[in-house]
């Protein structure tokens, strides 16, 4: 395994990707979450250390692809818990990585041992498009119901339940 400072030092070669990702994000959000560019950011660096950490170019996928994947995943991960944690007084999952002493960062959280997921699954919620992955993850990782989603989001019941649908049916195309 490469030193903290290696993964920083490549980590910072790829902001631009980081600034990116991070925009598009940030477009498909509510602005009514009050996440501004920077606190998007500061978790994105996060996904961004753990795709250097991660990255195995044997598994044929671009460093480009797997590294916003990454950020991708702790971004949502940033929103649920915000979302989550705060809507129902849950307690913030779990976090733990490697580099998390060295460089002083919270790390990307994985999922809670009772919620793990087969990797085909994980890769198809990750192929979702931003707003119908957060409302899938929010409803069954996140245990929230469809009309705390919809009061979270500032979106009408009806324009949740669209989405669900749209996204189970992608998922579904996609597994089966």
């Amino acid at each position: 395994m490469e030193s903290p400072e290696y993964a920083w030092e490549e980590a910072l070669k790829h902001e631009g990707l980081l600034d990116h990702t991070v925009g598009r994000y940030l477009r498909s959000l509510s602005p009514t979450l009050g996440l501004s560019f920077e606190d998007l950011k500061s978790y994105g660096w996060e996904g961004m250390l753990h795709a250097v950490e991660g990255f195995d170019p044997e598994h044929g996928t671009k460093w480009s692809t797997y590294a916003a994947a990454c950020i991708r995943h702790r971004l949502d991960r940033a929103v649920r818990d915000r979302l989550g944690a705060g809507a129902k007084g849950r307690d913030t999952l779990p976090v733990l990585t490697s580099l998390e002493p060295a460089l002083e960062l919270p790390a990307p959280d994985p999922l809670p041992e009772h919620t793990k997921l087969p990797a085909e699954v994980e890769w198809a919620i990750e192929q979702l498009p931003t707003t119908q992955r957060l409302i899938v993850c929010l409803i069954y990782l996140e245990g929230l119901d469809d009309a705390e989603v919809s009061e979270a989001l500032a979106l009408s019941d009806d324009t949740v339940a669209r989405f669900k649908r749209r996204a189970l049916k992608r998922l579904k195309g996609m597994l089966v």
